[in-house]
């Protein structure tokens, strides 16, 4: 998600940043800000299919408008997108803790120790260092999941499909190149 920036005016008060400022301090778009400008042919397909699952299964209501109808399949379908993205942001979280040894979870659910064991399988033992911040020399910038010292990088998505059906979106492979 973009984030914005506070710049404090000549006159104290706090204000958004502008394209000026940003010139000027050197601040730099994200690369999910970049990807934002254009097509994810992954992502319209599943809002695609949530739009018509939720079509296939919200009836009309009898003496219901078709602009009701339509309303109320357009807010259940957004209500899946919704779900999905608080699942990934909260799953996020919980992996950042487990890699900064943050105590947070006297144990942690399986899918950080499936991570986890994952990560040592393809790379080895590594110092992971989790959510930090960078800014390219090439004018862009953002937040890394997990990387590690040796030259890792790591971008977490998460899915509900089985291991042997997960293939990367185009558009993952653009985010994390």
């Amino acid at each position: 998600f973009p984030v914005t920036i506070i710049t404090i005016a000549k006159n104290g008060k706090e204000r958004p940043t502008t394209l000026a400022d940003a010139r000027k301090e050197g601040y730099v778009p994200s690369v999910t800000t970049i990807m934002a400008q254009i097509a994810k042919s992954g992502l319209t397909n599943w809002l695609n299919q949530q739009l018509l699952l939720a079509a296939l299964t919200l009836p009309r209501i009898e003496g219901e408008s078709e602009q009701d109808w339509i309303e109320r399949i357009m807010v259940d379908s957004k209500s899946a997108s919704k779900e999905a993205s608080q699942r990934g942001t909260d799953i996020h979280a919980v992996i950042e803790q487990f890699y900064r040894g943050d105590a947070y979870l006297p144990e942690y659910p399986m899918y950080v120790h499936k991570t986890n064991q994952a990560l040592i399988d393809s790379f080895g033992p590594q110092n992971w260092i989790a959510e930090d911040s960078f800014a390219h020399p090439s004018g862009y910038g953002g937040k890394i999941d997990l990387y590690a010292k040796t030259g890792f990088v790591v971008d977490v998505k998460t899915t509900e499909k089985d291991v042997a059906e997960i293939r990367p979106y185009h558009e993952h492979l653009m985010q994390l190149s």
